[in-house]
């Protein structure tokens, strides 16, 4: 998720127009806290929720489009990113102002944003990735804190990411298991019945 990270520091202070160090990761006290504002961008969690639609609807995989000798696997499972904004500043009223730049700049420049790669393996045969999502400002909790004998301002902006967890498993020769596809029902074969069970049932 390190490119939400990247994306956001690079375009927030041109979009939010003041000269505020944008670090990434969490927040973390710093000689500065306090002193100079500063703003902190953590993409903090990803959520799989478990293949189900908010419909109540389950996903399923299913195999691969033709990939040459490769076969597997591919499914795409709703999912959710956390991301965590943070702002500290020596007063309250410049926490507030800041917050209110960063929550339009941050729901602009995530719009921005292509798909989120979650990673892959060398040869590309399994891949990961975050598509078809939307964000939306879930939190904003703004108070004072005092922390290490240093007292500061803190606005935190929790904005949630949903979309889909794209998901591509493949294999030259593809998997023995059959897991590609859903499983099969099992049969139950009935007995045979001879001639003369029959002669007898007539009887």
């Amino acid at each position: 998720m390190r490119v939400i990270e990247d994306h956001l520091v690079k375009g927030l202070p041109r979009l939010i127009k003041k000269k505020i160090p944008v670090i990434k990761g969490p927040f973390t006290l710093t000689k500065f806290t306090g002193v100079h504002p500063e703003i902190f961008i953590h993409a903090r969690k990803l959520e799989d929720f478990n293949g189900i639609m908010p419909d109540g609807a389950h996903t399923a995989r299913r195999p691969t489009e033709e990939r040459g000798t490769y076969k597997g696997f591919e499914e795409e499972r709703p999912g959710r990113i956390t991301l965590i904004v943070t702002c500290i500043a020596g007063t309250y009223t410049l926490v507030q102002e800041i917050c209110g730049r960063l929550i339009p700049s941050v729901l602009f420049s995530l719009q921005l944003l292509p798909k989120i790669p979650l990673g892959s393996l060398p040869d590309n045969s399994t891949q990961l990735q975050f598509e078809d999502f939307t964000s939306n400002l879930h939190l904003a909790d703004l108070g004072r804190v005092t922390e290490e004998d240093i007292s500061y301002y803190k606005g935190e902006l929790i904005f949630y990411i949903n979309g889909f967890i794209h998901v591509l498993i493949t294999k030259r020769g593809g998997f023995r298991s059959g897991s590609a596809s859903r499983p099969k029902l099992k049969t139950q074969k009935l007995p045979v019945v001879k001639k003369k069970q029959i002669s007898r049932i007539k009887k």
